[in-house]
């Protein structure tokens, strides 16, 4: 793959851009930060679960090129930066739940059906990044172990092939 390399750096910066862009967005658009703000923070988390799936596509556009350049250190990397996501999307979660479990007493009667589709959109969009996260997880680690294995068997630089060497036992058999 060693054509391929020129373009290793460019793709990890749009990689990067996928995945850091929608969480600026989130964080601007919900400036100054209300965390104390139970309807900031549902309104937030619902904003948040609208990117997710543009910071997946940068996770997977990552893990594919660490993955075609033969970059192990950089897929160990996307390994533990996915498993701190996903523990980040659970925590996430769990809150979320929390949030609008307790908000929606306060929601009036006539907007709480647009209320509940709306948190339960968010929900699933917060739960298949939680998946996405944990296959990106595993997915990288294999990757990573597969890629080691492959360079302990057949060198840093490709296979090592011997020519024209025989050993003296091959010899004495002739």
């Amino acid at each position: 793959m060693r054509p391929f390399r020129r373009l290793s750096t460019p793709t990890y910066l749009v990689a990067l851009l996928f995945i850091f862009i929608p969480l600026l967005d989130v964080v601007v658009s919900g400036w100054p930060l209300q965390f104390a703000n139970i309807r900031w923070r549902v309104a937030m988390m619902g904003q948040l679960s609208g990117g997710l799936m543009t910071v997946l596509l940068g996770f997977l556009l990552a893990v594919a090129a660490a993955t075609l350049f033969e970059q192990p250190r950089v897929q160990r990397l996307l390994v533990a930066l996915s498993a701190l996501m996903g523990l980040a999307l659970l925590a996430t979660l769990v809150l979320f739940l929390l949030d609008v479990t307790q908000l929606r007493g306060d929601v009036r009667p006539e907007i709480r059906r647009t209320f509940d589709i709306v948190a339960l959109q968010a929900f699933l969009k917060l739960c298949f990044a939680l998946l996405g996260s944990v296959l990106f997880f595993v997915a990288g680690l294999r990757a990573s172990r597969d890629l080691l294995a492959a360079r302990r068997t057949r060198g840093p630089e490709g296979p090592v092939v011997m020519v024209g060497s025989r050993g003296p036992e091959a010899r004495a058999s002739t």
